[in-house]
């Protein structure tokens, strides 16, 4: 059984991997020109947040400490993934936007959310 703690840490970092997912796929969006991309990636972003949401409504509540304290990255690994994937395409080819659309979504969805659910 977890300690009240161990809860806090393990909610709090899957509200951090939730709410980095949002901001960064989200910020990709204004930077597709694929339509289905666009679409895709707005609501993925959207699922993330709610996901977010609904992990930082399940932190546990002790007088005395600051809630948000809990939110954070739940290992250095999960934390170089997310930070990589931010890193995806960070400065598009011009000559090829459809190769760095690519790169981005083979990061996330064979990098680093396979590794996430892994872990």
């Amino acid at each position: 059984m977890l300690t009240l703690d161990e809860t806090g840490r393990l909610v709090g970092g899957f509200a951090w991997v939730e709410l980095r997912l949002f901001e960064v796929v989200g910020g990709w969006v204004p930077e597709v020109a694929e339509p289905e991309v666009v679409a895709h990636l707005a609501a993925a972003s959207r699922r993330h947040a709610g996901r977010a949401e609904l992990w930082l409504g399940h932190r546990p509540v002790v007088a005395g400490r600051d809630p948000d304290d809990l939110v954070a990255a739940p290992s250095p690994a999960a934390e170089a993934a997310v930070t990589a994937l931010a890193g995806a395409a960070d400065a598009p080819d011009a000559a090829d936007p459809a190769g760095a659309t690519a790169e981005r979504l083979a990061r996330l969805y064979r990098g680093v959310m396979p590794a996430l659910l892994a872990a």
